[in-house]
């Protein structure tokens, strides 16, 4: 028999909000690349979604973790960053499951 362990649910929520990087303060001063690319590597991904009712939807990711930031350069140079991460998966085999299509 094996022993269980429970947690609670708002245990298993800060839990899953640290994981993301919400435990983590917001940098003080001045956002920069360095900022941005962090969040996005521990994310691991930004979805580009034009979706504007309040902001961008790939705004908000990079808000909700590091404040107000430089929208138009550090949004633009997270997004490129994503996109090098998406081709770098590509390429890489154990993302790749071409070989397994008919």
């Amino acid at each position: 028999m094996t022993a269980t362990e429970t947690i609670s649910p708002a245990l298993a929520r800060r839990i899953a909000l640290a994981a993301q990087g919400f435990a983590t303060p917001r940098p003080a001063g001045a956002i920069n690349l360095g900022h941005v690319k962090r969040v996005v590597d521990r994310i691991g991904l930004l979805q580009i979604d034009s979706v504007n009712v309040a902001v961008r939807a790939h705004y908000m990711p990079l808000f909700s973790r590091l404040g107000p930031y430089p929208t138009e350069a550090e949004a633009a140079r997270a997004i490129e960053t994503a996109h090098e991460k998406s081709e770098a998966w590509d390429r890489d085999s154990e993302w790749n499951d071409d070989e397994l299509e008919d």
